[in-house]
C-alpha cells in the first residue's frame, strides 16, 4: 500500500468532509391544495433548492490528510 514498506499499513482516515447547513422559508399565500395559488410556494422552494444543487462546494485535500500523501507518494 506504501511504496517501501513491507509490512501492511493502517490508515486512520480524519479528513473532513464538509457540510453546509440551509433554512429555506418561503412568504406567499396560503390556500388549499384543490385551489393553488400561482405560483405555489412549494414551487418556490423547490426552485431555490435547485439553485443550491447548482452550488456544489470543490473538493480539495488539505491538513493531515494531505500530510499523508505528500509523506507516502512517489
Amino acid at each position: 500500500m506504501v511504496p517501501g514498506i513491507e509490512q501492511p499499513v493502517g490508515v486512520v482516515g480524519i479528513s473532513e468532509k464538509g457540510f453546509a447547513t440551509a433554512t429555506l422559508t418561503v412568504e406567499g399565500t396560503g390556500g388549499h391544495s384543490s385551489q393553488p395559488t400561482n405560483p405555489k410556494n412549494i414551487g418556490k422552494i423547490a426552485r431555490a433548492i435547485a439553485k443550491l444543487e447548482e452550488k456544489l462546494f470543490k473538493g480539495k485535500l488539505s491538513g493531515p490528510g494531505k500530510n499523508y500523501f505528500i509523506a507516502f507518494g512517489d
